[in-house]
């Protein structure tokens, strides 16, 4: 029933086009960019990889670490290299030049909530974290809940979406 990988997990059959949101791009927010790709994903569920978040402040930031645990979404993509190369434009990822890029893109074990692990593509933040507070939970939903502030101080939470905020609508002509 399950797959070997060359991380050493199992993967479950049909869901190796997948990839782990642990911020801004979970379902709830207003991701502007993100809807040029939202019919293309198919939400899976939760897990989390071994990572550490950061705090970056308009974002998180994850970096991969063996002493933590960082909580997200794992969605299934319907076409893979669009919504990839989506994704790396928003993130400001270069594959073929990593050292210049904001984000990396990996392709990492998630342990789902119900303990099945799988692999998933994740973009790690790859500029230094400088002063950056580490978010020990690794949960960002639950340290915007926490410090009583969503992301750039100006989301607000959606009834309609789960445990997520989302951008309220700016009247024309207001500054960004």
């Amino acid at each position: 029933m399950y797959a070997s990988t060359r991380f050493g997990c199992s993967i479950l059959p049909g869901l190796m086009n997948l990839i782990f949101f642990y911020g801004t791009l979970m379902r709830g927010f207003d991701r502007h960019r993100r809807s040029k790709v939202d019919d293309q994903l198919a939400f899976v569920g939760h897990g989390s990889i071994a990572a550490a978040l950061f705090d970056l402040g308009l974002y998180p930031g994850a970096v991969p670490a063996t002493d933590g645990s960082v909580r997200g979404e794992v969605h299934e993509m319907r076409d893979p290299e669009a919504v990839l190369a989506a994704l790396d434009e928003f993130e400001g990822t270069k594959m073929q030049e990593p050292a210049t890029s904001l984000y990396t893109r990996e392709r990492v074990p998630v342990t789902l909530d119900d303990g099945r692990v799988v692999e998933a593509w994740v973009y790690f933040y790859n500029a230094p974290i400088g002063r950056a507070p580490r978010i020990p939970s690794g949960d960002y939903l639950a340290h915007l809940g926490r410090i009583g502030r969503p992301p750039d101080d100006q989301l607000t939470l959606n009834p309609t979406a789960s445990t997520a905020y989302a951008r309220p609508a700016r009247p024309k002509g207001t500054p960004k």
